[in-house]
């Protein structure tokens, strides 16, 4: 696709769900305003567009760098240290904890 019709598109996306998530429904209280439907909607939005696509990337650095960094400094150490969780725990940290957070984590939960 070329520039403008990309663009087009991406402010099109963007524009649908914000106003999908603007339009009102059973899940939100009867006592909700337009400001709370509002902020909702920016925030969902915000979740798609910006914070999934980062990360994605804490996703590939943590897997790709932390994890084996973190990992030979441990292997280095474990004569001393003589503790074996720690690379459990570089696993949890690096590659599980991103994972979680970017594609189980259902969209705009944990923002508001």
């Amino acid at each position: 696709m070329s520039r403008p019709r990309l663009l087009l598109a991406a402010t099109a996306s963007a524009a649908v769900l914000l106003t999908s998530s603007l339009a009102p429904n059973a899940a939100h209280a009867e006592g909700d305003g337009v400001f709370e439907n509002f902020n909702r909607g920016f925030l969902t939005t915000f979740d798609i567009l910006v914070l999934r696509p980062a990360g994605v990337v804490r996703c590939a650095i943590g897997a790709g760098v932390g994890l084996p960094i973190s990992s030979a400094m441990n292997l280095i150490a474990l004569p001393i240290s003589r503790d074996s969780t720690v690379f459990a725990d570089d696993w949890d940290k690096f590659v599980v904890e991103p994972v979680e957070y970017t594609f189980k984590r259902p969209v705009g939960v944990d923002l508001l």
